[in-house]
Order: structure tokens, then C-alpha cells, then sequence
């Protein structure tokens, strides 16, 4: 076995003390803190080590919650310099798969890591489980605080944070802040609600709510790692400061408990990536030059099932349910997921949704009722004779192909059903499906856009707050529109 586990409060403290090797090991020092205090009890953590070349370790903590359906996370620390043995490695992920079997389901579990172990751990994974769909990937920037940043920061607000008049920072209230906080957060799942109520309960926190209103429009926490989580500024509170101003708070507080703040952001993320580099409170984690990326690691977790027939078709519901059970059978992987998705109308809505409460009684169901439009021939020929010299936008503004490494994380990001492993179908839809987009000519930045899926059906037409009620979002579908009749 080349794994030891830490179970006893010795095992901590050694954790504990090699583990102050910052930035590598932040996040694994605030998970052993946590685990000895107690300070979450809702986590069902699990953590090993491996001694790698020069005395060197490898720390494997792997964390599942009481709430249901909360993601499993498994986190993987080692020194950025270190060279890795590829057989020994493996052997260990081996002994990790073995202890963490939930993890490894088809659809379960976020791995969180960065180079040397994101390159091996991908290869072992494609390794062992060739028939499992590709990892998703979400990289992100590293930002730390020194123990002088710590002390500057501190001593630049010894008498407090400012905000904008009609505004003020609040305790947070669990019960009534909890869902605006869940529902803002772009990653987050069925469970998370309960989640976030207990990472609000064990952990600090900084909230700014709107005087006239009371209501939160402003917040962050962090979770069992220790990460800074979820800054959020509802949009029609933006461009104040109210967003640095919880970031502030909420460092300080953890300061004051004598941890080190860090956060990572995602690479879509340029504004914020900018602030941070600017910031003279914020360290990016680097080497030889280069920032290190933390990479979350997952498994696509949702597949989809289309029901096509006529409106006025008539089924028996027992040959339905027949059907069903034979599909069940012959696809079975996705009906152990959260995240299939049954597309269907009419009578075999009604009957596919008897049958799956009838099969899978434990399992939820929403429903998402939508209208359906569609063009015409008469309709198709009508739009390309109308915009046959083109289609006229603002100044300022230009149709351009969507570049696929440095859109699809800005087009997923404000896609409200995205899930994990959305970015790699998002990519594919670019790459191979017809799409349009609309840039500002003084960022470059993509402000508008339009997908279609994989069954030719017109998806996710954005357009930025900022940039509505000029037309750009109906020039998008329009635009998305004929390319589609050509």
C-alpha cells in the first residue's frame, strides 16, 4: 500500500505543519485546520499522503457531504517543482479509486488540482476508464495574500471599509439570504442551497445589503478549502466598489483568524484577472513566471433524451411505458445521473413522466414548460429577402466568428442551465455548428451571441446589460437565423 491515511490527531498535525508550504498546500492546510476543529461537520472527509521523490508528499483529500446530491470533491496537493514517477502515481490513484469508489460513477465528482498532477491525472483517468466522456476542464489564476499584504490590509482599514451612501455591510440572515446567494452562483447544483447554508453557518462570511430595500446585493463566503467563494454584486449595483469592498471584508475576517486569503478566477474572467494583477493586496501564484492554473476537473454529467412524434399520434400508456424500460435498458449510464434531460410534448410528456416517478421514486423531476416557434417557408424566404444587403448594427459594433478558446467560457458563463462539462459541449458547438456573434470595437469583447445544439435547435441568445435595447440581440437571431437557411 503506498497510501497512509491521517486518522489520528497526530497525523494532523503533521499534515498541519508540512502542509504551511504556501501557496501549493493553502487549501490543504485550511481542510486539515477544519477537520481537527470540527469546523464543518456536515463534510465526510477522507485524507492520504504518498511520499514522492526527495521526501517529498502528495496529499489526497477527498470530501463528500450529508446534504444529497452535493458534488463529491477531491483535491490533490503537491510541491509545483515536483518531479512525478508516472507507475508510482498511477499505482496510488489506483488505491485512491479503490477508497473513493462513489467518486469514480459515471457523472459523480470534481477534481481539483494543478500541473505536475493535472497532466497525469488526466492520463491515467482516460486510461481506466476509456468509455467514460472526457474530462471538463475549468483553469483558473491563483491569487494569494503575503503575511505583508495580510498586515498592509489591515492597517489600510483599521477604522473600516467605506461604502456608497445608501448602502452597509449586514450579518448575513441564513435562512432568508441563503437562496439569492445559491441562485447567483453559476456552479451551482441540486443540494447546494443546503450547502451554502451551512458554509454561511461554520464559516466567515461578508454581505452588503441596500438600505431602502434590505435585500442583499452584494456577497462572499468561502468553503472547506478555504477558498474565497462566490463574490457576487447584483448587476444594477455594479461600478460602486461594492464588490472590493466585500472582498476587503471578508479578507479581513479571515486574517483576523489568522488565515490566509487566497481566491482563484477563472481565465474568461480578464477584468478581474486585470484588478487582481493590480491590486497591491493580491499575490498571483507563479512559476518561473508563469501563473500556475488550478484546474477543477469533472465529468460531464448530463445527457438528453428526445421524444418526436405527432401531436395527434395516440399511444397506448402501458406500450409507453414498455419503451421506456427498453430504452432504460439499452442506455442505462444516464438514468443514474441528475442530469438527464427529457425533452418531450403532448401525451408522451405526461406518460414519460408517470413512468420515471413510477421507476426511479427517490429521483426529482422539473419541468420547464416552454413555447415553440419555428419559421415557415414563406417566413425563411421573407428574412432572406429583407436582409439580403445585410444586417445594420449600431456603431461601434461587428459581426464576428466566435473564437473558440476565448468565447466559450464567456458564452457559458451567462448560460443560466450551464452544468459541469458544459464548456467542452459549448466548444463543439462552435467548432462544428453554425453560430453568431457581435463584438464591441473598442474591447473586441464578445457582447452578444447564439448557438444552436445538436438538434439544430436555436440556444442561449445573450446579449450583455450594458449593451440591451439597441437591437443587437435580435441582429444576433436574426443573423443565427439565415445562416441557418443557408
Amino acid at each position: 500500500m503506498l497510501l497512509k491515511e491521517c486518522l489520528s490527531e497526530a497525523d494532523f498535525d503533521e499534515a498541519l505543519n508540512y502542509c504551511r508550504r504556501f501557496p501549493a498546500f493553502i487549501g490543504g492546510w485550511n481542510n486539515f485546520l477544519f477537520q481537527k476543529t470540527n469546523r464543518f461537520p456536515e463534510a465526510n472527509c477522507r485524507n492520504f499522503w504518498m511520499e514522492a521523490e526527495n521526501g517529498n508528499r502528495i496529499y489526497f483529500c477527498g470530501r463528500t457531504y450529508t446534504f444529497p446530491k452535493v458534488t463529491p470533491n477531491l483535491s490533490i496537493y503537491c510541491d509545483e517543482r515536483l518531479n512525478i514517477d508516472r507507475k508510482t502515481f498511477y499505482s496510488g490513484l489506483d488505491e485512491i479509486r479503490s477508497k473513493f469508489s462513489e467518486f469514480y460513477n459515471f457523472g459523480d465528482g470534481v477534481v481539483v488540482t494543478y500541473e505536475p498532477i493535472v497532466s497525469e491525472y488526466c492520463a491515467w483517468y482516460n486510461n481506466r476508464f476509456p468509455d467514460h466522456p472526457k474530462l471538463g476542464e475549468y483553469p483558473c489564476i491563483t491569487y494569494f495574500m503575503s503575511d505583508a499584504q495580510k498586515v498592509q490590509l489591515a492597517k489600510d482599514y483599521q477604522n473600516g471599509i467605506p461604502l456608497p451612501e445608501g448602502y452597509i455591510f449586514d450579518i448575513v440572515d441564513i435562512e432568508n439570504d441563503s437562496e439569492i446567494i445559491t441562485k447567483t452562483w453559476r456552479h451551482a447544483g441540486p443540494g447546494d442551497l443546503e450547502h451554502t447554508k451551512a458554509k454561511l453557518k461554520h464559516f466567515p462570511s461578508s454581505l452588503v445589503r441596500e438600505k431602502s430595500t434590505k435585500q442583499p446585493i452584494a456577497f462572499e463566503m468561502i468553503d472547506m478549502s478555504g477558498l474565497c467563494n462566490h463574490l457576487f454584486t447584483l448587476p444594477e449595483h455594479r461600478q460602486k466598489g461594492i464588490g472590493s469592498a466585500v472582498e476587503k471584508d471578508l479578507c479581513l475576517k479571515l486574517i483576523r483568524e489568522n488565515m490566509t486569503p487566497y481566491k482563484t478566477v477563472e481565465l474568461f474572467n480578464e477584468d478581474v484577472i486585470a484588478s487582481s494583477d493590480r491590486s497591491k493586496y493580491w499575490t498571483r501564484w507563479e512559476l518561473n513566471g508563469k501563473p500556475v492554473h488550478i484546474i477543477y476537473k469533472d465529468v460531464p454529467n448530463r445527457s438528453f433524451l428526445i421524444f418526436c412524434s405527432k401531436l395527434t399520434s395516440k399511444f397506448d400508456k402501458i406500450e409507453l411505458w414498455n419503451i421506456f424500460d427498453e430504452i432504460s435498458k439499452l442506455i442505462p449510464h444516464i438514468f443514474k445521473l441528475d442530469g438527464v434531460a427529457a425533452i418531450a410534448y403532448g401525451f408522451i410528456s405526461e406518460a414519460y413522466k408517470e413512468w420515471y416517478f413510477n421507476r426511479f421514486p427517490l429521483m426529482d423531476l422539473k419541468d420547464f414548460p416552454c413555447c415553440y416557434y419555428f419559421m415557415t417557408k414563406k417566413q425563411q424566404q421573407m428574412l432572406i429577402e429583407d436582409f439580403k444587403d445585410g444586417i445594420k448594427l449600431p456603431d461601434d459594433y461587428f459581426f464576428d466568428d466566435a473564437d473558440i478558446e476565448k468565447d466559450a467560457e464567456v458564452i457559458l458563463n451567462t448560460w443560466r442551465h450551464a452544468a459541469p462539462g458544459d464548456l467542452e459541449t459549448t466548444k463543439t458547438k462552435i467548432r462544428g455548428l453554425p453560430s453568431s456573434l457581435v463584438r464591441e470595437k473598442a474591447t473586441n469583447k464578445a457582447i452578444a451571441f447564439e448557438l444552436v445544439d445538436s438538434s439544430g435547435f436555436m440556444n442561449h441568445l445573450f446579449t450583455f446589460p450594458e449593451h440591451r435595447n439597441k437591437g443587437i440581440g435580435a441582429a444576433v437571431e436574426i443573423d443565427l437565423c439565415i445562416k441557418l437557411i443557408k
